[in-house]
């Protein structure tokens, strides 16, 4: 573990990344830059910082990124790959959290009981990368793995230029993909959700079940997929710190 703990995360086509525990990101007390191209999101509603990331309450806390940033990478064409990676903190095992999500309405990374199809020690973690790029299908990638109350996760999602080839990753190792979708998308569309982003809950619920009551830690976007071996790497570098 201190091998990995000397080193930094692949840099190479890191467009966005913010660390709530990380104090030069921090610009005061409710805003946090994005490092790489110094974007700033806003904490709303009481939405706290620890020494871990950005803590959410479970009520309306939330994170308002001003633009999406992938649609500042993808600069006018679905087509360009990425890959989104975030680490996770869930206090409780409820039927939805939303982890990212669009002020459309739109989630973008959910994880949560999904009605009885986990177990009370399991979460469903869903990707959805329709909702992300626009297009014909649902898109939703799903996965269901072992988890406990108050456990850290990374999620890794991949977007390759051919839709078909979107994997999930869960702590390092590929979960899902394409073909664990019950309805997949086909092809991308031209929505490149200009829209802003929420972090921690869907902002237009007014009854707030899917708000996140837990701590969300590093999150990137880099503008190309990432390889099996750097999302591993990436995440043994991280690890020590949620772990």
């Amino acid at each position: 573990m201190g091998h990995f703990a000397r080193k930094s995360i692949v840099k190479d086509n890191l467009r966005y990344s913010f660390d709530g525990a990380n104090l030069i990101m921090r610009k005061d007390a409710t805003t946090i830059r994005d490092v790489v191209e110094h974007r700033e999101l806003l904490l709303e509603n009481g939405t706290t910082f620890s020494d871990k990331g950005i803590v959410f309450d479970g009520v309306d806390d939330q994170v308002n990124v001003a633009s999406s940033p992938l649609a500042q990478i993808t600069l006018g064409a679905a087509d360009r790959p990425y890959t989104l990676s975030t680490w996770v903190q869930e206090e409780r095992n409820i039927f939805s959290s939303y982890i990212i999500s669009r002020s459309s309405g739109a989630v973008v990374i959910s994880m949560g009981r999904n009605s009885g199809q986990a177990a009370s020690n399991e979460v469903s973690v869903n990707c959805l990368n329709q909702l992300i790029k626009g297009g014909s299908g649902n898109g939703s990638i799903p996965a269901t793995v072992p988890y406990n109350q108050g456990d850290w996760m990374n999620i890794v999602y991949t977007a390759p230029s051919d839709v078909l080839d979107a994997e999930m990753f869960i702590n390092g190792v590929k979960v899902a993909d394409v073909s664990d979708s019950i309805n997949p998308i086909t092809q991308y569309g031209t929505d490149l959700v200009n829209n802003i982003w929420v972090l921690g809950r869907l902002q237009l619920n007014a009854f707030n079940q899917y708000t996140l009551q837990g701590t969300l830690g590093l999150t990137t976007i880099h503008s190309a997929v990432l390889t099996p071996e750097q999302i591993l790497y990436n995440y043994e570098v991280q690890k020590h710190r949620y772990l």
